[in-house]
C-alpha cells in the first residue's frame, strides 16, 4: 500500500508502483540492501526503528532527505505480518539549516549589538516588544 506522497513523489500512479522494487524507484543496490536489513530488524525485534537523518541519491542524482520510521504491523497472533514504513521527505528544511549554517560561519557577529562593541552606546538597537527580521 503507497499513500499519495510517496506517489507523487516518484512521479507515478499507486498501481503503477504496486510491487516494484526499490530498484525500480531509482535507489541503488546498496540502499535497497540496507533498507531490507532494517525491515529484517523490525521483523526480528518486533520493535520500531527511528532512523538518522538521511540523504538518500537517486539514479538522476538527485539528493533528498528523510526522515524515517519504521513499524512492525502485527497479525492476530502477535506475529509480525508487515513492516509500515513512515518517510518524510525534509530536504527543503536541511537546505534552509545548511544555508542559516553558512550565513553564520560567513557573518559570526552579525546578531552581536553595537551595544555590546561600545559600551558607551545608550541608543535602544531592540525591543523585545518588536520582531527583528532578516533577509539575506
Amino acid at each position: 500500500m503507497l499513500n499519495k506522497q510517496t506517489c507523487e513523489f516518484y512521479n507515478y500512479q499507486e498501481k503503477k508502483l504496486i510491487g516494484k522494487t526499490d530498484k525500480f524507484l531509482g535507489h541503488s543496490i546498496a540502499e535497497s540492501e540496507a533498507f531490507r536489513k532494517l525491515d529484517q530488524e523490525v521483523f526480528r525485534t518486533k520493535r520500531t526503528l527511528r532512523l538518522p537523518i538521511n540523504a538518500v541519491i537517486m539514479n538522476d542524482g538527485s539528493e533528498h532527505w528523510f526522515n524515517i520510521v519504521k513499524s512492525p504491523v502485527f497479525d492476530e497472533y502477535g506475529n509480525v505480518a508487515q513492516v509500515m514504513v513512515a518517510c518524510y521527505e525534509i530536504t527543503d528544511r536541511i537546505h534552509s539549516e545548511m544555508g542559516v549554517k553558512e550565513n553564520e560561519a560567513k557573518f559570526p557577529n552579525f546578531l552581536e549589538t553595537p551595544r555590546s562593541r561600545h559600551p558607551q552606546s545608550r541608543i535602544p538597537i531592540h525591543s523585545s516588544s518588536y520582531p527583528l527580521a532578516l533577509t539575506f
